[in-house]
This record gives structure tokens, sequence and C-alpha cells, in this order.
């Protein structure tokens, strides 16, 4: 018994010392918070989707055009069983329409989403949080994230879709219109 006694009096006292050694260690730094993002270009210039903002990304379906007087409005595609109303993500960004169909779509909003459609994607980047800073002068942008090479403009999609759902809904007319 007293062979147990002795054993557990040494663990007890291990344990102790490396309690106490554990204060004077340094702290492990917690690693940097990270934002993903999904890099594209519009007419040249570097811009990008904060990926929590995505439902998807999917290679342009065919659109079919429907007549509108709603910025950016280019038509509606079949996604998945489910009409999407689609948009020139330039054109809402204060570009000129494009001449040719949109590559890619974005899609942005839930339970209603919202196609965004853009020509050219980059790729996918992880920035440090602390790389992204604020940006309340430009309209539908809510950010810019910075990278080694370069600075991009960080499309506000949560924003976005709000502005247009906004949109859509004040301008639907009843039957007592």
């Amino acid at each position: 018994m007293t062979t147990v006694m002795r054993g557990l009096g040494e663990r007890v006292t291990d344990l102790r010392r490396a309690f106490d050694e554990s204060f004077g260690a340094s702290p492990e730094s917690a690693p940097e918070e990270t934002i993903d993002i999904l890099a594209i270009r519009i007419s040249g210039d570097a811009y990008g989707f904060d990926t929590r903002g995505l439902a998807s990304l999917a290679p342009s379906p065919r659109v079919v055009p429907v007549p509108s007087r709603r910025l950016g409005l280019v038509g509606l595609v079949g996604i998945r069983g489910t009409l999407v109303p689609a948009y020139s993500l330039g054109v809402l960004l204060g570009y000129e329409p494009s001449r040719s169909p949109a590559r890619w779509l974005a899609l942005a909003g839930s339970p209603d989403p919202i196609a965004f459609g853009f020509d050219e994607l980059e790729g996918f980047l992880r920035v440090n949080a602390s790389d992204v800073r604020p940006l309340t002068s430009r309209r539908h942008i809510s950010a810019t994230a910075h990278t080694e090479k370069i600075t991009r403009m960080v499309v506000d999609t949560h924003g976005l879709v709000a502005a247009l759902k906004a949109v859509a809904g004040s301008s639907s007319m009843t039957k007592e219109q």
C-alpha cells in the first residue's frame, strides 16, 4: 500500500510541476482567421466574392432573355429544376453591358436564389482576415482584399441580393393596381 501511495505522491508532484511550468511558457499563438475569396475579373478589373455569401458556382447555362427594365437583368436560367433570375454583375457594378453572355454564374440568396453572371474566373484565394478591410464608399462593394500581388474589390453579395429583392418586391403589380 505504501508503494502505491508513494507512486501517487510522485504523480501529484509531477502534475503540479507541469502545471506551474505551463505559466512560464509563452502561449501558442492562435492561427489567424482567414476569409475565402472567389477571385474574378470584370472588364479586366479585379473583384472577388466572399464565399460565405455564395450558394454555388457553375458554368453559365443558356440564359433565356426576358423583357425587363430592371438594371442588369439579362434573363432566366434553369438551375436544378428552378428558374433563377440572372443578372450581369458587371452592369450592376456600373460597367457597360457585355456583348457576349456570361461564362460563369455565382448563385446567392436563399431560399430564392439570384444568379450573378461574369466572364472571367481566376480562382480561389484564402486571405488573412487582417488583409480584408471594410469599404463603404462604393456601391455593392463591402471590402477590399489585399494579397501579395493585387487588391481586389469584394462584392457585397448580401447587400446586392437584398437590394435586388427589394426592387423586385416594390415593382410587383397586384390585380387591383
